[in-house]
């Protein structure tokens, strides 16, 4: 059972994770070409 509990644990941060990438590469992407 906490084996489970933790893979669980574990995908759901790096589906966290992967959500949090593509907002931060959106914000970085527009940033740089306010910059630009």
């Amino acid at each position: 059972v906490m084996s489970h509990k933790c893979e669980a644990l574990i995908n759901t941060l790096a589906h966290r994770i992967g959500h949090l990438e593509r907002v931060l590469t959106g914000l970085i992407a527009g940033g740089q070409t306010d910059l630009g």
